[in-house]
């Protein structure tokens, strides 16, 4: 089951976004790249991605947090992944974001084709990541992405990096982020699943 339970079909995802002092519509791919997109006035801004990041970071440990891997792997009772999964893919989205901020990825490639966009859900925990690896790697990559984007300047987000579709490092980060977020969103109700019975934001 794939990215936002679509599985591989490449549909079209409409977002008005504001980020820094910029106003557009774009539309995505399944793949997470644009397909057309429209922006007026585009400034990204590093320090602004920070907080998105930031923001994102601590609402996922916030649902996350006293639950086991045996608890990462509960099944809804209709279509949807695990919260292994969706932790699972933030992690695998992270690498993109470190790449493209010119780090290395930390999952294997084996790991990584676990929670890519179009992976089979995660049914069994033994074939799973363990929960306890990907939060530790989703905490390491928080301090590699804030480190990095402080470092950065308003400037360096307005290189290209898709030179076919013209994408900046800022477009391709805000993207990343707001992808996060979509995702991190599911976890409130994956958290639940373990009996929580809580509402921790």
């Amino acid at each position: 089951m794939g990215d936002g339970c679509l599985g591989g079909i490449d549909v079209l995802l409409c977002l008005v976004v504001r980020v820094g002092y910029s106003w557009g519509w774009r539309w995505f791919g399944a793949d997470g790249d644009e397909r057309i997109d429209f922006f007026f006035g585009v400034m990204i801004d590093p320090d602004v991605l920070s907080k998105i990041f930031e923001r994102n970071y601590w609402v996922i440990c916030r649902q996350v947090d006293g639950l086991t891997h045996e608890d990462s792997v509960l099944q809804l009772p209709f279509r949807g992944n695990c919260m292994n999964w969706v932790v699972g893919h933030i992690v695998q989205s992270r690498d993109w974001v470190l790449t493209t901020l010119g780090l290395e990825a930390q999952l294997s490639e084996a790991e990584a084709a676990l929670y890519k966009p179009g992976s089979e859900p995660i049914t069994d925990g033994k074939t799973a990541v363990s929960f306890e690896r990907l939060l530790a790697l989703l905490q390491a990559s928080q301090e590699k992405i804030l480190a990095t984007l402080e470092d950065c300047t308003k400037e360096e987000m307005d290189v290209v990096v898709n030179e076919e579709r013209g994408t900046t490092m800022g477009e391709r980060l805000e993207f990343s982020a707001w992808h996060e977020a979509y995702h991190t969103g599911q976890l409130e109700i994956l958290r639940q699943l373990a009996g929580t019975n809580d509402a921790v934001i």
